[in-house]
């Protein structure tokens, strides 16, 4: 099974759904991803995690990004929980906010944790998930 997606240079790129592709980081598709289309609907705004190995791209997470899509926020990390999955935050403009750390940011958050003793701005990329959480998906550590 294989689904399209328009990148955002308006390119698209066809991707395999397989038997272990998850969307919204927590729901695996079953045999051959043949209910993805019970979650995705055509025209959707998606992120989608995949490895880029030769001609065969398999998508391996797939997150809802909803009407609004992909946002970015600068804040300074406050602190991350990588067994709870979640960043505490101060953003520029606001007060303390906690943001759920999705699966393919942990990496670069274990990163960020072991180098705490440079600066903590960062700017997280996110989405609002359907109940009003902030999904981070993506983190850069700003250039001081």
């Amino acid at each position: 099974m294989a689904v399209v997606v328009k990148l955002t240079d308006a390119l698209e790129n066809t991707l395999h759904i397989v038997k272990g592709t998850k969307v919204e980081g927590e729901r695996e598709t079953g045999p051959n991803g043949k209910d993805i289309f019970r979650v995705l609907k055509e025209g959707d705004n998606v992120a989608v995690q995949y490895p880029a190995l030769g001609t065969d791209e398999t998508a391996e997470e797939i997150y809802l990004l909803g009407k609004a899509g992909l946002k970015a926020a600068e804040v300074t990390l406050i602190d991350i929980d990588l067994s709870a999955k979640t960043l505490k935050v101060n953003p520029v403009d606001g007060a303390e906010e906690t943001y759920r750390l999705a699966h393919i940011a942990a990496d670069e958050a274990k990163r960020i944790v072991e180098g705490w003793q440079t600066s903590r701005k960062v700017t997280v990329y996110y989405y609002t998930d359907k109940v009003g959480t902030k999904v981070t998906l993506f983190l850069v550590r700003a250039i001081d």
